[in-house]
């Protein structure tokens, strides 16, 4: 609780700082959607729709200024470290959930990582961890409803940035492969259960494409987020990858290196 005090009072005193280029691009296509405006008709950008979303929630709620941002930025943060506490604690012990919930509000608020703006891998985090909390649930005693829920919550982390694909991917196949594996339910109750995490995962997704269809959009969606973004990744070759991960880890991990080293 002290990490989290000390956190939220550096970021209490940058809650007017201004929207970074990211944030003003969330902040835009969010202010849109408030006033009717479908996502991708005038404001176009290779990422899905869901953290316009989320700054259209927040700017609903608290503003549409950047104080208001901050402060919804603020409170998402700050659950998704109680949500990695209690994760933590169940999975290991007390200690561990302290471990990692405290890393995370000093990691999610360093300046290496942009901390200090509302980007979408917050969002990502956010959503991921309540999936993974949830999932933690449906282990320890199986309910199709929590199993929906959870899956339904990583399908939108994939709607804040497409990259959280990966997580949603790995869970559901490790899902899957402790139900074919060591699981000694009917073979019809475990692909049940897979089919369930599956279908709720594409929902969001699902839905959001239902959505820019109706409103007209749809083509500029799709144009944008996978045709464009397609060839946008493609301009990286792939023997590269190595050089540019250890930029970015080293430019990561000098802005908090203390805490790496402990």
């Amino acid at each position: 609780m002290a990490v989290l005090l000390i956190v939220a009072a550096a970021r209490l005193r940058l809650l007017d700082f201004p929207l970074e280029r990211d944030e003003g691009e969330y902040a835009y296509a969010g202010q849109l959607i408030l006033q009717g405006i479908p996502p991708y008709e005038l404001a176009c950008n290779m990422k899905f729709p869901g953290t316009y979303l989320a700054y259209a929630g927040i700017m609903a709620v608290f503003g549409q200024t950047p104080a208001g941002i901050h402060f919804g930025l603020l409170l998402m943060t700050t659950a998704t470290a109680l949500m990695l506490f209690w994760l933590g604690r169940k999975t290991l012990d007390e200690m561990a959930g302290a471990v990692a919930a405290t890393s995370y509000a000093l990691l999610a608020a360093g300046t290496s990582m942009l901390g200090t703006s509302g980007h979408a891998t917050h969002f990502c985090a956010f959503f991921a961890t309540a999936g993974l909390c949830l999932m933690w649930r449906v282990r320890q005693q199986e309910n199709y409803f929590l199993l929906a829920a959870g899956g339904a919550l990583f399908g939108t982390a994939v709607l804040m940035k497409q990259h959280a694909v990966f997580i949603a991917a790995w869970t559901g196949l490790s899902f899957a492969f402790s139900k074919f594996f060591f699981s000694r339910d009917p073979s019809g109750k475990r692909i049940a259960a897979v089919a369930i995490y599956g279908c709720s995962m594409l929902a969001p997704l699902g839905l959001c494409c239902l959505w820019l269809w109706r409103a007209g959009v749809f083509g500029k969606f799709k144009f944008w987020t996978f045709d464009y973004a397609r060839e946008y990744a493609s301009g990286v070759p792939l023997a590269a990858a190595p050089v540019f991960f250890w930029n970015n880890l080293t430019w990561v991990m000098t802005g908090g290196m203390l805490l790496w080293l402990l």
